[in-house]
């Protein structure tokens, strides 16, 4: 069999299963508006109004242009949700082109073609298997039918990996690093989308590390993992948000130090930007000048906002800032052109697809009808983005729910202790025309002190409010009272304070968080669904099951009576 035959049926296989996704989603596509955020984005978009924190305008522009085909007002809705079914129809067929990549590779070995039918029909079979039964999955089909960002966020997912394959395909042939760019091009569209298309980072960190390294052990491939989730960081905690701060500085100078407009600072930091990046993209095109090829990429580098991981803590962008500046001048003798240039381009890819943001403040000022939180300044925008106004909740570190104002760290005038974690400023309500736009700073956004016996490592168990909810999932939680020491200006008082175990801590994570929310949701996409109630635990509610009585009994900590005939006919009957 030729390459050119394999590659046929490939090609034509993958476009039947789009057919296929595409006429089932189109079948039974919502032909109105479903219920929680689909109505907001379907008035978002045709209009493009500012919807709600983190926004989505990428999706909102798509949206917006397929509600042009709409014969009249009362079908926009059904044209927006055929997005969902498009896109969901070709994430189908990118799967089934990534599963015959991966299926060619396990039966014929890297770069071999495929030599008998039997190898064709086995690839293309498990492509076509896995592309449909993820078509006819519960969660992904629940979405392709609807106007949510899930569908078009997992069109993006597929699209990348997809391409980082393709680059995989083409390692040794010249430019086959435009491939990569394209990534880094589609990662920041997919933020003006959802941020789940990040998790892809390790996939593809691994795939370029398997096809460069010919022999690999896990203890050289968790390196990659950690370089993996360290691209995500730099990405999410310091790229969107970093670039965003030095607009806000460049803002209150121009703005409050020099007298310009509003937003004056923000559109002179975006061309200084625009500048250097074609400066050093030119200079290590053309390897010229070493000099000139240091200080473009790292200025480039500064600039784009991506060291600013520690938020408005310059110190430590700074730091690394001072540690590239002598690695390059004095401890690299042979400059690294090829990856410099591909960092290069990877950021000016992701900003330049970040660019689809610029819609959110654009249409604020506009003043549409919907125009949450109003973000036309790139303080609210960054508030916007960040979602400042859904509070904040513990990561990696941070006191459980039994913190109470007792235990709060307070100065000699009996004010509580806080940090600042972020600076606020917005625009000054003129009196008059004439008087000179500017910023005035508002109360920021602060991180109370508690006693440190209160604290735990990832916390899940953390809000005072779902106290009740914690100890009903992990089937009673019983506190150990401990001495708790708590700053009262210059002295220390000892407060008694109920702690809860970290086994209990662990236990919610385990049984909610993963078990219910995770777990759960996996398979019902893959297993089966016990019935349509969401369910919050319940025995005879909102659980997965397989309809085998000793699986599912197991599973739900119930009697055999529990698991009934109905509830097992439900898997042969549901449509």
């Amino acid at each position: 069999m030729t390459e050119r035959s394999y590659n046929y049926i490939n090609n034509l296989t993958g476009w039947v299963t789009f057919a296929i996704a595409a006429v089932t989603y189109l079948l039974t596509l919502e032909p109105s508006a479903s219920f929680w955020d689909c109505p907001e984005y379907i008035a978002q978009s045709y209009a493009l109004e500012v919807g709600h924190a983190p926004g989505n305008p990428f999706f909102a522009l798509t949206a917006r242009f397929f509600s042009n085909f709409a014969s009249s007002p009362d079908k926009v809705a059904v044209c927006i949700n055929a997005i969902s079914a498009l896109l969901s129809a070709a994430t189908v067929m990118l799967l089934f082109w990534t599963i015959t990549h991966f299926a060619r590779r396990l039966l014929c070995g890297v770069g071999k073609p495929v030599r008998t039918r039997r190898q064709m029909a086995l690839i293309v079979g498990s492509g076509i298997c896995g592309a449909l039964a993820f078509t006819w999955s519960d969660t992904f089909w629940f979405s392709a039918v609807e106007a949510e960002v899930y569908a078009y966020s997992s069109f993006c997912t597929a699209l990348t990996l997809w391409l980082v394959l393709k680059w995989e395909n083409r390692i040794n042939q010249p430019g086959s690093d435009r491939w990569l760019v394209a990534i880094a091009y589609v990662v920041g569209l997919s933020i003006g989308v959802h941020l789940l298309n990040l998790l892809c980072v390790p996939a593809i960190a691994l795939v370029v590390y398997y096809r460069k390294v010919d022999r690999t052990h896990w203890w050289t491939t968790l390196p990659v993992l950690v370089l993996s989730l360290a691209i995500v960081m730099f990405i999410l905690y310091g790229l969107v948000p970093g670039s965003l701060h030095l607009a806000q500085y460049a803002e209150l100078l121009f703005v409050n130090r020099l007298g310009m407009s509003f937003n004056s600072g923000w559109l002179i930091y975006i061309a200084t930007f625009a500048a250097i990046a074609v400066w050093a993209i030119i200079e290590l095109h053309q390897q010229r000048n070493a000099l000139r090829m240091k200080v473009s990429f790292l200025l480039l580098v500064a600039v784009s906002g991506v060291l600013m991981i520690a938020g408005e803590n310059l110190y430590v962008p700074a730091t690394m800032l001072v540690v590239a500046v002598v690695y390059f001048f004095f401890y690299c003798p042979t400059l690294p052109v090829r990856v410099m240039n591909n960092i290069a381009l990877y950021i000016v890819a992701i900003m330049i697809g970040f660019s689809c943001y610029a819609i959110v403040p654009i249409r604020s000022n506009a003043d549409t009808p919907m125009n949450v939180n109003r973000p036309n300044n790139p303080f609210d925008l960054e508030s916007y983005i960040s979602r400042d106004q859904f509070g904040s909740a513990p990561l990696f570190y941070g006191p459980v729910y039994t913190a109470s104002s007792d235990l709060m760290q307070r100065d000699k005038n009996g004010r509580a202790i806080t940090k600042i974690k972020k600076h606020r400023y917005k625009q000054k309500v003129k009196s008059n025309p004439s008087e000179p736009d500017s910023y005035i700073e508002i109360s920021p956004v602060r991180e109370t002190k508690y006693a440190p016996e209160i604290y735990m490592f990832l916390p899940r168990i953390y809000a005072p409010s779902c106290a009740d909810e914690y100890s009903s999932w992990v089937g009673g939680i019983t506190p150990t009272e401990i001495d708790a020491h708590v700053q009262h200006g210059d002295s220390v008082k000892t407060v008694k304070v109920q702690m809860p175990s970290y086994w209990d801590n662990i236990k919610y994570f385990a049984i909610y968080q993963f078990s219910q929310m995770y777990w759960r949701y996996m398979m019902f996409n893959f297993v089966g669904r016990q019935n349509d109630i969401n369910g919050n635990g319940e025995v005879t509610q909102g659980n997965w099951l397989s309809g085998v009585p000793v699986v599912d009994n197991l599973h739900n900590s119930a009697p055999t009576t529990r698991v009934t005939t109905s509830t097992t006919a439900f898997l042969c009957c549901s449509d």
